[in-house]
């Protein structure tokens, strides 16, 4: 899958270039500058999400014990969280398109651009898994999937209490075996 994702945004990080290169002529040297430093931040930040992704995958597999099927649904949950929040922020240019007025259309594009770099570079400073909007989804993830410590305690004391029960109704059974045993009825 990784392959099809690192294939796609290359065409995709192609694309974007040369449609950069051919919007902007050399009149607008820094409209141009600033659409490549944005559109270079975005693919880092992309290259970024998915080492974090296969690390954070091998770090469940390896050091939670998670099942790959547990670790793929908490990192897709993951995912779904920073993507819903680009999309928040980029409504703002929603209906940029059908603005008449070129200034208005352009400038609401760049706000809407600039709050979704504002996101990515809160995400990649708390190094993903630290960010405020990731933490409760990974804690959600393990209300989900773990046992809680109460529930684990309870679920020992059980269990010592069936295995006490088993020892004694053992311990009464060779007794009574002994019994018979030497002859002796109980």
């Amino acid at each position: 899958v990784r392959g099809y994702i690192v294939a796609g945004l290359a065409d995709l990080n192609l694309q974007v270039r040369q449609e950069i290169e051919d919007t902007f002529d050399a009149g607008n040297f820094k409209a141009k500058a600033l659409a490549r430093d944005m559109h270079d931040f975005s693919q880092s930040f992309l290259a970024q999400m998915m080492n974090f992704g296969e690390e954070f995958y091998h770090e469940l597999i390896n050091h939670s014990k998670s099942k790959p099927d547990e670790a793929y649904e908490l990192l897709a949950a993951i995912y779904r969280r920073i993507f819903d929040e680009m999309r928040k922020v980029r409504t703002s240019a929603s209906y940029a398109s059908r603005d008449k007025n070129p200034i208005s259309k352009c400038t609401s594009y760049i706000w809407a651009m600039i709050q979704a770099h504002r996101v990515m570079k809160d995400l990649l400073d708390a190094k993903f898994r630290n960010h405020v909007m990731i933490a409760p989804v990974i804690i959600l993830h393990v209300f989900k999937t773990r046992i809680t410590r109460v529930a684990h305690d309870e679920a020992i004391k059980r269990l010592e209490g069936r295995i006490a029960a088993l020892e004694k109704d053992k311990g009464s059974s060779n007794k009574k075996v002994a019994f018979e045993d030497k002859g002796v009825k109980k």
